[in-house]
């Protein structure tokens, strides 16, 4: 860059804040809405070290309760009958997009 360039640049730069400082901000909207903000940290708890049984009797506990079978009845009867397809309910046809394939 020769030396007049930079002297031109230099000037540029030095009154830039000049030429700018006269300027107004915007006003804000008076019709804006006004935004309600809560943090999701609200009820935020911080870690909190918990006391665990030994492992000796939960595996006894456990076996009281009837095994891994007592859990699986509890499943089994936690099925809600109505979240199964309706009895009147038709197929879809063979071609339909929707349908899963066999």
């Amino acid at each position: 860059m020769t030396r007049w360039g930079c002297i031109l640049l230099l000037s540029l730069v030095a009154l830039s804040p000049v030429c700018f400082a006269g300027e107004t901000p915007v006003a804000a909207d008076p019709k804006a809405p006004v935004l309600d903000h809560a943090s999701v940290f609200d009820g935020y708890r911080g870690y909190m070290p918990q006391t665990a049984e030994s492992w000796r009797h939960s595996n006894d506990r456990v076996r009281e309760i009837g095994g891994w079978r007592a859990y699986a009845r509890e499943a089994e009867e936690a099925a809600d009958p109505e979240t199964a397809e309706p009895a009147g309910a038709e197929p879809l046809p063979r071609d339909h997009p929707h349908r899963s394939a066999p």
